[in-house]
């Protein structure tokens, strides 16, 4: 996805009961509370590059 430097976008996997979620932001800033869950809101930088990752662990 494209975005513009210093946009807000949220980004959202699916739902699995009593699982946790570890978000991995670079090149801008999660501005949703922890701990995160399965959505999350990033305020991206104005460098041009970056990435979300994340790793869901299911109980």
């Amino acid at each position: 996805m494209n975005v513009c430097g210093t946009t807000i976008h949220t980004y959202t996997v699916s739902a699995i009961a009593g699982s946790t979620y570890d978000w991995t932001v670079t090149g801008g800033t999660i501005l949703s509370p922890m701990p995160y869950g399965n959505t999350i809101q990033v305020q991206w930088g104005t460098n041009g590059v970056g990435t979300v990752s994340i790793a869901q662990t299911a109980p």
